[in-house]
């Protein structure tokens, strides 16, 4: 007769991967719950389903990253249309220079409208745009990628031996991403001004403020975690995180 005991190592190894995959299911409820996914699906695997109907702060990474994008594309569009018609204006205000006696109406509008367009030209190179509306819209677009690559891997189990800080360090690596990619929006727009850092709940130290071996502006707060600014005093502004 076959021994018994010769299959409970199998029966035990099932248990164990039984309670290993109800876990992982577990902390991907609790992650999608967290970052604001939809967790109401059939399967944790269904990851299209998952996304559909976001909130919290997926959603405001998703809308960021769409809002800025559609404005990236519209300026993109202007600009390049006041360019060609700056070159085509300047051309045509060139031919008629001969002729400035028999059109002088037509040489009047064209170098009204000439300046017009070299104007908007000025005004969008002054504001960094539109190559600051894609920066900004792709810097959203690295939390979006973030968030879905720890959501993959959570469902599939490729994440093993998962705890509870594992999975709350995770949440906070999302919010602090996102968190550097809308200030470092802000921080690069021309007309802003450095600003206090908030200090985290708890951290009550004072916040520091001087400047770097480089010579930038720096705020930096107190904590276990630091918070650095550091606004370049030359060519553009910068945050960094360390």
């Amino acid at each position: 007769m076959y021994n018994i005991n010769e299959q409970t190592p199998l029966i035990s190894g099932s248990s164990r991967e039984s309670q290993s995959a109800a876990d992982s299911n577990a902390y991907l409820f609790r992650f999608r719950q967290a970052i604001g996914i939809n967790a109401t699906t059939s399967s944790p695997n269904d990851l299209e389903s998952a996304r559909r109907s976001a909130k919290g702060i997926y959603k405001q990474v998703i809308s960021a990253q769409q809002w800025r994008q559609r404005q990236y594309l519209f300026v993109e569009v202007i600009f390049y249309v006041a360019l060609l018609a700056s070159i085509i204006i300047g051309a045509t205000l060139a031919s008629l220079g001969s002729l400035s006696t028999l059109h002088p109406m037509a040489i009047t509008i064209l170098g009204i409208v000439n300046s017009s367009t070299a104007g908007i030209l000025a005004l969008l190179k002054g504001q960094g745009l539109p190559d600051r509306l894609r920066k900004d819209a792709f810097e959203m677009l690295k939390v979006q990628n973030f968030i879905e690559e720890i959501d993959t891997k959570l469902a599939f189990g490729m994440i093993q031996d998962m705890d509870e800080k594992e999975l709350d360090d995770l949440v906070k690596g999302v919010f602090d991403r996102y968190n550097v990619a809308r200030d470092t929006a802000e921080m690069n727009r021309p007309a802003s001004y450095v600003h206090q850092v908030d200090v985290r709940p708890g951290d009550d130290r004072l916040v520091e403020q001087g400047t770097d071996s480089e010579g930038h502006g720096v705020v930096r707060t107190g904590g276990a975690r630091q918070i650095k600014l550091a606004l370049s005093s030359g060519k553009g502004k910068a945050l960094v995180i360390s």
